[in-house]
């Protein structure tokens, strides 16, 4: 349908424009803090995937488009600012090494987690699946809270 390829196209383009603008964000609005924008980041992408639990035949076509540009945004833009945080945290030496694990873990996921989300869509419906979307993003959320925390208490 023409509101599927339209909501894809929108979400492709917010990943795209999301690896450029959180980056500029992190910088400019966090002051460098990139856990607080990846914090922000998972937030959104939270709002983004309990809307699509809840979206229903015959949505208004603009809550889908606004749902498409949250997730592409956040779940497809927030690679070069945790690249730069593994490479802030790793420091010089590790940098490398460490981000060539990540790539590695990302990549396992972008091959393994459509499967699941697809699997679990087919067997249990669409709700269970962004369900499994929105748990990802709250235990990605408790995460870098307590980073965020533990690196506030050490100040």
């Amino acid at each position: 349908e023409v509101t599927a390829g339209f909501s894809l196209t929108l979400a492709m383009i917010a990943g795209t424009l999301g690896r450029i603008g959180w980056g500029v964000i992190s910088a400019r609005v966090f002051n460098g803090g990139r856990i607080v924008t990846l914090l922000v980041m998972c937030l959104f992408a939270l709002l983004g995937s309990l809307g699509a639990i809840f979206l229903q035949p015959g949505s208004p076509h603009l809550l889908v488009f606004v749902i498409a540009i949250l997730l592409g945004g956040t779940l497809l833009g927030f690679h070069g600012v945790l690249m730069a945080l593994v490479g802030e945290i790793s420091g010089a030496e590790l940098a490398g090494s460490v981000a060539g694990i990540l790539v590695t873990v990302a990549w396992t996921g972008i091959v393994l987690f459509p499967v699941a989300f697809g699997a679990i869509a087919d067997h249990f419906g669409y709700r269970w699946s962004w369900t499994m979307v929105a748990a990802a993003t709250l235990i990605s959320i408790v995460a870098y809270a307590y980073s965020y925390l533990r690196k506030s208490l050490k100040r």
